[in-house]
């Protein structure tokens, strides 16, 4: 696996484990660089350096060693931890700390697929009732 795969693959395992849904939201934690220089490592037109791998473990607990050379493990505490794996949007393997995963973050999502659910099904309800309400308005024409 080539360096940018990697970091991909690590992108998306910050994504799932810590309930983020943008790589500026990730940019924005770490402080570090801008959204413009790590979409130029994800496409491989910039490295990875050793400085961004650091500031990746202290902030995410991504491997340095894995970014670099793909040696061991995607995450610093993987041996200690079990971990659920998922599909991210690269069609990477990433794997989440299932201690550690942002439940606010995946509570929020829930809540908010629900406001839409609802939301669809109150205008479903007021469609229906202008209809009903033509229905019957023609009924009464025709008495």
């Amino acid at each position: 696996m080539i360096e940018n795969q990697r970091l991909k693959q690590a992108i998306d395992g910050i994504k799932f484990r810590y309930g983020l849904k943008t790589q500026k939201e990730i940019v924005e934690r770490l402080g570090y660089i801008s959204s413009t220089n790590l979409s130029d490592m994800l496409h491989g037109k910039t490295a990875v350096s050793e400085s961004f791998s650091e500031k990746l473990r202290e902030v995410f607990k991504i491997n340095p060693r894995f970014l670099l050379t793909g040696e061991g493990e995607i995450w610093t505490d993987a041996t200690s931890v079990s971990a659920s794996v998922q599909i991210g949007e690269n069609n990477t393997s990433v794997a989440g700390n299932d201690n550690q995963i942002n439940s606010s973050a995946t509570l929020d999502k829930a809540l908010d697929a629900i406001a839409k659910s609802q939301a669809q099904i109150d205008d479903l309800i007021q469609i229906n009732k202008e209809q009903f309400n033509r229905f019957m308005a023609l009924l009464e024409k025709m008495k």
